[in-house]
């Protein structure tokens, strides 16, 4: 019996890559092209397919997300121009839909971010390229399988606390910097029938998202994020009493 493919559609501003060399230099086509790449070579139960902020319809095409069962969001600068429509039906996907969405460094701070979830700011961050160190301190997370103990990202953005992120449902990551700081990197949320993974390390200037870690962690979202089963969709309305009740009108005497 064959197993129905899950839908990802990775979603990228494709501002900075085509800005800046180093970017394409590691990730060639831009962040989307490469990451779409990688999870489609390495994972044959994914259906891929990568779209931009220059594409048709923001590259949020009702046809596109009716089809996605998880969406993977990278922005950095650019993501304020999102039209609301896209971001109300993203909502309306994940809500009540049970659309996956996996947001990846900067994107936990973006338009839809901020709607879905409710950070109102950056939070902490530094830009020196220092080692991040990340500790798995739930094991026991689907999205964890595989990983060791921690794992290491040489050159990284620094994400840390103070954080403006509303508290996760679960906590996955935490990660230290060579620069002395801490902050939850890998934590999830559910909104309505829908589940949300946030992964921080990054920044398409680093080299991060070439490591077999990020690949593994971002599967795993992957699976996990995948809806169970599509809501059935229910009416509200006047409904009659489950039990019996009285259905003389009480008089009140003035």
């Amino acid at each position: 019996m064959t197993r129905e493919k899950i839908r990802v559609t990775v979603w990228n501003e494709f501002h900075d890559d085509k800005k800046w060399k180093i970017i394409t230099d590691f990730y060639s086509g831009g962040v989307h092209a490469y990451l779409g790449k990688i999870l489609q070579e390495q994972n044959p139960d994914f259906e891929v397919t990568v779209q931009t902020l220059d594409d048709t319809d923001q590259g949020l095409a009702d046809e596109l997300l009716d089809r996605t069962d998880v969406l993977i969001w990278y922005s950095h600068v650019r993501d304020h121009l999102v039209e609301d429509r896209h971001i109300q039906k993203i909502l309306d996907r994940v809500i009540h839909e049970g659309m996956g969405v996996i947001f990846l460094h900067s994107g936990v701070f973006s338009k839809l971010a901020r709607n879905l979830i409710g950070p109102r700011g950056k939070g902490a961050y530094r830009e020196i390229e220092e080692l991040e160190r990340v500790f798995v301190i739930d094991r026991s997370h689907p999205i964890a399988d595989g990983l060791p103990e921690y794992f290491e990202f040489p050159a990284s953005e620094m994400y840390s606390e103070p954080s403006d992120i509303p508290t996760p449902d679960q906590l996955i990551f935490i990660s230290w910097y060579a620069g002395g700081n801490v902050g939850r990197s890998g934590y999830t949320y559910r909104r309505g029938a829908g589940k949300i993974f946030c992964f921080t390390p990054g920044h398409c200037w680093y080299d991060v998202m070439r490591y077999p870690e990020f690949h593994q962690v971002t599967a795993n979202g992957v699976r996990w994020a995948k809806p169970v089963q599509k809501p059935a969709v229910q009416s509200c309305g006047r409904i009659e009493a489950l039990v019996p009740q009285r259905t003389e009108q009480i008089k009140i005497e003035s």
